[in-house]
């Protein structure tokens, strides 16, 4: 028996069913801010009545496959600064394609986008996401200051993505930095390790009292007893900075580093200033080059899949602009160990 093929539900369908124009329900479709919420509705209420996919051809405009369930395809923005522009465009990473996959299910496409804390490149690129239909955000939010962002952005959903738990203003997913310190202290306790410093980038010394690492660790300190040890390194140092680094190395009897990367406990080992036996670990581990250390394993796959769920919430509640009511949600790391913080017998 000969079954005929189903025809194709296009978007003139769509738009005839709704009794407007094709433009009109493409937009709409898109999610464009200028189309009235009444109208979008109900062209996406007969996009789903019709079973309607888009056009593969669409696919040129630079969307991505829309989700089973919905059909529709739409894009999401991931806003990076121009020093990370590169990083996110070339480096895929595993965590990275969780997102986009995330985003792929929610029926959304992405597009990489850069910016700066100059208002009037905010001004440029408010015309640029409008004209692209673009109604949900994400915010990659580290080393600036979001309150340049406009209040009255109301056509978009924002979800900021960052290390920073002071960026409280929007709907913020950040690494629980001072839980992972505390987690790295008990770690290294049970291992045996007494004298623990805590290594971190001396551009961080300024706002140390917010540090979330330092907070963390001197948490940890106060509740297991241990006389803190606080470090800030600089890449940058010459030979007579490193030969007194190694002195209050020697003097504090440390036995055990954690470092805010492995980057510094490279620095460290290159330098020679760890006495032999010292263990090592790293607070935060983003990628494969660092997976030779002991230490956290930040989770970035998990915080990219709570980013992208918060995201696409908010937009199906038209929870637009900046939130009356910011959420801020925190995602623990994974301590995982290594033959850099091997087991050490107690002091006696």
């Amino acid at each position: 028996m000969h079954v005929p093929t189903p025809v194709p539900v296009k978007l003139a369908d769509v738009a005839a069913a709704c009794g407007l124009s094709i433009t009109t329900a493409s937009h709409a479709l898109s999610g464009n801010p200028r189309v009235p919420e009444a109208t979008r509705r109900r062209v996406l209420d007969a996009a789903r009545h019709l079973n309607y996919r888009p056009d593969p051809a669409a696919r040129k405009l630079g969307r991505k496959a829309p989700s089973a369930d919905q059909g529709i395809y739409q894009t999401a923005a991931l806003l990076v600064s121009p020093r990370e522009q590169l990083y996110w465009s070339s480096n895929e990473k595993p965590w990275k394609t969780v997102m986009k996959d995330r985003l792929r299910s929610y029926g959304y496409g992405i597009d990489l986008m850069t910016w700066t804390q100059n208002p009037r490149d905010w001004t440029k690129l408010r015309s640029v996401l409008s004209g692209r239909g673009i109604t949900a955000a994400i915010l990659a939010a580290d080393g600036f200051d979001t309150a340049v962002l406009p209040a009255q952005w109301d056509g978009i959903a924002w979800v900021c993505y960052s290390a920073d738990p002071l960026r409280r203003h929007l709907h913020n997913v950040i690494i629980d930095h001072y839980s992972d310190a505390i987690l790295s202290c008990e770690r290294a306790l049970a291992l045996g390790y007494r004298r623990i410093a805590l290594f971190l980038s001396d551009s961080k010394r300024q706002a140390a009292a917010h540090e979330p690492f330092v907070g963390g660790y001197l948490a940890s300190a106060k509740q297991f007893g241990f006389e803190p040890v606080l470090e800030w390194m600089n890449h940058a140092w010459v030979p007579a900075d490193v030969e007194m680094l190694a002195q209050r190395i020697r003097s504090n009897e440390v036995d055990c580093v954690l470092a805010e990367s492995g980057y510094y406990l490279t620095l460290l080992s290159r330098w020679g200033v760890l006495p032999p036996g010292t263990g090592r670990a790293v607070l935060d581990q983003i990628d494969d080059s660092s997976s030779k250390f002991a230490g956290i394993e930040q989770g970035r796959a998990a915080r990219n899949r709570i980013v992208v769920d918060l995201l696409n919430s908010h937009a199906l509640n038209h929870e637009f602009g900046v939130p009356e009511h910011p959420l801020l949600v925190s995602v623990p790391g994974r301590w995982q160990d290594a033959p850099s913080l091997p087991p050490r017998s107690p002091r006696v």
